[in-house]
């Protein structure tokens, strides 16, 4: 999917390519947010905000937040 932004401009293009959770779920985040602000489909924008808010608690509590893939199995 491109949306016509260049995210390697912003040095954001790849949120795993931080070393730390904080770091990564906090890029993710962003990348959440921006799509949140520009999709037009209300399913899918209600979708993105609840993983937000998941983001959200998991970066306030990394040590309790569970990991998971896209897959769903677990992280490393």
């Amino acid at each position: 999917m491109n949306d016509g932004t260049n995210d390697d401009m912003d040095g954001l293009a790849d949120p795993f390519s931080y070393e730390d959770l904080v770091s990564q779920r906090a890029m993710a985040f962003y990348h959440v947010a921006r799509l949140t602000d520009t999709v037009q489909d209300e399913a899918v924008k209600e979708l993105c905000l609840t993983m937000l808010r998941k983001l959200n608690a998991s970066i306030r509590a990394p040590s309790t937040a569970e990991l998971r893939t896209i897959e769903g199995s677990k992280a490393r």
